[in-house]
C-alpha cells in the first residue's frame, strides 16, 4: 500500500510567522535553520533494531530569555521508517513482518538550557508529526499467505513524540546536538494480523545555524552627540 496526503503548508506556516514576527520585540530573537541524520525503527513490526537510515530538515524561531533559557518552534520534514537486515525467526508459523517508509511534517515546541558559562546544553522538546506518505512491504513468514492488506483508513494520519538532546555550541551560530525522539502513540489503528501497533523511534545527530536578528544590537548602540561649530564672523 502506498499512501500519500497533500502537505498543509499554510497552516503550519501560518503559526510559524505569527510567532516568528512577535518575537522580534523579544530581547533576543534567531532564524534557526537545521539538518540531521537518523537511525529510525518502528517498534511492532516484527524487526529488530535501528536499521533505517534518514534525515530530516528544516526552518524555525529561536527566543531567549535571561541568557540561559531558549524556546524555540521549528517545522522539519522528515524521513525514517524500519528496514529488514537479518533473518528472524517467530514461534508462530504464519507471522508477518513489515519494512516500512514513512513521510512526515514535524512540528516542534523545545526547551533549551544553555549556561553561558558552558559550551555545552541539553533540553526537551514535543513534536507533532502530520504523516504525508506511508508505504511498507509485507515480509512472510512460514507459511503466510496475504489475505488483506492495510487501507488508508487503518493508518492513523498524525502522532506525537518526546525529544531529547544533549550538544555543544561551537561559536554565536553554528552548534551541534544529538536527539532522541520517541512516539507517544501508535500510527496503527487497529490490529493487522500479528502486528498489535506500530511505534516509531529514531536518535541521530543534527547540525543548526542561527541568524540572529541585527534590530537589538542596533537599539543597544547609542548615538554620539553632535558637537557644534562655532562659526566665525569676520
Amino acid at each position: 500500500m502506498r499512501w500519500t496526503s497533500p502537505i498543509q503548508f499554510p497552516y503550519w506556516f501560518v503559526f510559524f510567522f505569527f510567532l516568528a514576527n512577535s518575537s522580534l520585540q523579544a530581547q533576543n530573537f534567531g532564524l534557526l535553520l537545521e539538518s540531521a541524520f537518523l537511525k529510525a525503527q518502528i517498534d511492532g513490526d516484527n524487526l529488530k533494531g535501528y536499521n533505517f537510515s534518514g534525515y530530516f530538515v528544516g526552518i524555525g524561531s529561536n527566543i531567549s530569555f535571561k541568557k540561559s533559557n531558549y524556546f524555540a518552534v521549528k517545522t522539519s520534514f522528515y524521513n525514517q521508517g524500519s528496514r529488514n537486515t537479518a533473518e528472524y525467526h517467530t514461534k508462530i508459523g504464519n507471522d508477518i513482518r513489515l519494512e516500512i517508509d514513512m513521510k512526515s511534517i514535524g512540528v516542534e515546541l523545545s526547551y533549551k538550557y544553555a549556561s553561558p558559562a558552558l559550551a555545552y546544553f541539553l533540553g526537551i522538546g514535543l513534536v507533532h508529526h502530520q504523516i504525508v506518505f506511508f508505504d511498507y512491504n509485507i515480509i512472510e513468514i512460514g507459511n503466510f499467505s496475504e489475505r488483506e492488506k492495510l487501507q488508508d483508513d487503518d493508518i492513523i494520519k498524525s502522532f506525537n513524540s518526546a525529544k531529547f538532546f544533549i550538544g555543544y555550541k561551537f561559536n554565536k551560530a553554528f552548534e551541534a546536538y544529538v536527539f532522541s525522539e520517541n512516539a507517544l502513540n501508535g500510527i496503527l489503528e487497529k490490529k493487522f494480523y500479528n502486528i498489535p501497533t506500530l511505534i516509531p523511534y529514531s536518535y541521530g545527530i543534527a547540525l543548526s545555524y542561527q541568524l540572529t536578528s541585527l534590530k537589538n544590537e542596533k537599539s543597544s548602540i547609542q548615538s554620539t552627540p553632535r558637537k557644534k561649530i562655532k562659526k566665525r564672523r569676520f
